[in-house]
């Protein structure tokens, strides 16, 4: 093919980075919502419409706490009634192992854009990397650094060779304008502040934004000069995204036996109990268990948030949820209002409780 300049190479680097961050959110996203309707299914829960299992899906995507409780809260507000065999909590733990297969795609992704944007941004000499490094460089270093950056894009590449160069000038520049910007920031802050700043790369993680960098440039530009890519040359995010467009979503047989040899590690049960507890204490839910007509009822309240008209708001959701309860089996209601939350679940609930618990919710905030 004809050579291309550096310009040319960075605007084709920038539209694949585009189009390969979709397919990062697109893919997993889609199988997720597919798993968890086979999962829905075979565990014979209360059936609900497609876009349930990709508010699901999209709410599990949300690393740590914050994607644990997107999923609860969604179960809660959606499914009025559960089997007595299980419990929110764990329908809340499967659904995030189910989706913890898809959501390490878009970690992945996310760490290869991380990567690859730090090399494009310094390639736009007038724009990124005035407003990024004006702040931490002098300008006679600015200059200097626009004006290799201009090089760059004003180079002509012709062969795999000249390709092999740029890429390493791109990411020497990337190398020293961050080490003379650490050095200035370092005047200025405590060591625990530098790597904080938008700019700024730790010297450590200096190899693995090359590596990343190197990889996508081969694999996205490569093969135009004659590269040939070898298995090892792939990035694992290629691997994982071209499996999943040849591939179906997991059975069930394979869904619960993965979710088996999940359960079993040590790492997940460490992880599960301190998320458990992190969603406790950001929200500040006491639970209370007391006796109506001989039945236990557990009701969770927050310790802020929750007045008068929060409880009459809950009683109207207890009321509603009445409508679809077929009378027997576990009884569950939730409302969650900015920071305040209601919860209870009980079995064999009758309209006639409500009295008695609107007087010990007033009693309990």
């Amino acid at each position: 093919m004809k050579s291309m300049t550096g310009r040319k190479v960075r605007e084709t680097l920038e539209i694949e980075l585009g189009f390969e961050a979709d397919r990062a959110r697109r893919l997993p996203l889609s199988f997720a919502a597919e798993e968890i309707d086979t999962y829905w299914a075979a565990r014979k829960l209360p059936p609900l419409q497609p876009e349930n299992f990709i508010a699901m899906a999209k709410a599990g995507m949300v690393a740590g706490v914050a994607g644990r409780q997107k999923v609860s809260e969604i179960l809660f507000r959606q499914v009025s009634r559960i089997p007595t065999t299980t419990t929110y909590e764990e329908l809340t733990q499967e659904l995030i192992l189910i989706i913890s297969k898809h959501q390490s795609t878009i970690n992945l992704s996310r760490h290869r854009t991380t990567c690859v944007n730090a090399h494009l941004n310094i390639l736009e000499p007038d724009r990124v990397l005035m407003r990024t490094y004006s702040s931490m460089l002098s300008e006679v270093d600015l200059k200097k650094f626009k004006a290799r950056s201009n090089d760059l894009l004003k180079s002509e590449i012709g062969d795999a060779e000249d390709l092999e160069k740029w890429i390493n000038k791109t990411h020497e520049l990337l190398v020293d304008i961050s080490s003379c910007s650490r050095d200035s920031v370092a005047q200025d802050s405590k060591d625990s502040e530098i790597d904080r700043q938008k700019g700024v790369i730790s010297p450590k993680a200096l190899p693995t934004y090359f590596k990343q960098w190197e990889s996508f440039v081969r694999e996205k530009i490569g093969p135009l000069f004659g590269v040939v890519l070898n298995q090892d040359d792939v990035s694992p995010l290629t691997m994982v995204l071209n499996d999943l467009e040849r591939n179906k979503s997991r059975s069930w047989t394979t869904i619960l036996s993965d979710l088996t040899e999940l359960k079993t590690e040590s790492a997940f049960t460490r992880r599960l109990n301190t998320q458990t507890a992190a969603i406790s204490m950001e929200m500040n839910l006491i639970s209370h268990e007391v006796k109506i007509r001989e039945r236990s009822v557990k009701i969770e309240v927050t310790q802020s948030g929750v007045d008068k008209a929060f409880v009459a708001q809950f009683l109207k959701a207890m009321k509603a949820q009445f409508v679809v309860y077929p009378g027997t089996g576990l009884f569950t209601a939730s409302t969650k209002i900015g920071l305040g939350m209601i919860t209870i679940s009980y079995e064999n609930a009758i309209k006639s409780d409500l009295s008695k618990i609107e007087d010990i919710l007033l009693q309990l905030i």
